[in-house]
């Protein structure tokens, strides 16, 4: 199930969600669908729309807050400057963003830390007038089948996103690279599945606290 949350146009009325053409750097423009993983240790992918080849992998930008003292060993936060800066190229286009929830055992400070990545990246890509909808981890892993055989494996993610996309697969070998090969498939799931969805976008403004 993809989830529209908003445009960030202010209007009772519906919008038309129209995809952002962007210049890429060989010169062509493209129309463009961007998958967030929104985690600190995150990726963003964007694809064509089109022929659903990549255009680009972000990693996601982050920082060190300090810990005793140490900011080389504090734990990873997301950027919400810089990765404002990476995607400001990609204003106005179509983004779908993993739904991150609590997991039973995850510590207090581990929930905390995924809800507040998660509302950088939501913030970032509404200031860039995207049209955002979110998806949840089960509903594009489902998506994706026999592919994924184990959706809590990461290698499988990988291997996954190296079999779909041949051409970038060395983006994917490293065990650290598991969160590219989810922003890619997640990317992937929504331009697969956006024809089931409208792409009427309504405003309401009482959900708009501006």
């Amino acid at each position: 199930m993809i989830t529209n949350l908003f445009s960030t146009k202010l209007s009772t009325k519906i919008v038309q969600a129209i995809p952002a053409l962007v210049q890429v750097e060989t010169g062509v423009w493209q129309e463009v669908v961007i998958g967030i993983d929104p985690g600190a240790s995150g990726a963003i992918t964007v694809l064509n729309a089109v022929t659903h080849e990549v255009v680009e992998i972000i990693d996601m930008p982050n920082y060190r807050i300090d810990s005793k003292g140490s900011a080389a060993h504090g734990k990873l936060r997301v950027s919400p400057n810089c990765l404002a800066l990476r995607l400001k190229k990609y204003r106005g286009s179509r983004c779908c963003i993993e739904k991150v929830g609590s997991r039973p055992g995850n510590a207090l400070g581990a929930t905390f830390a995924f809800g507040q990545a998660f509302g950088v990246v939501l913030g970032v890509c509404a200031a860039l007038d995207m049209y955002i909808h979110t998806v949840r981890p089960q509903d594009w892993i489902k998506h994706f089948g026999e592919e994924i055989v184990d959706g809590n494996d990461k290698k499988c993610h990988r291997l996954a996103a190296q079999a779909r996309f041949g051409k970038v697969g060395e983006m994917f070998k490293r065990l650290r690279d598991d969160g590219r090969a989810d922003s890619a498939l997640i990317a992937l799931y929504y331009i697969n599945n956006a024809s089931k969805y409208s792409d009427n976008l309504q405003c309401i403004q009482n959900e708009l606290s501006w």
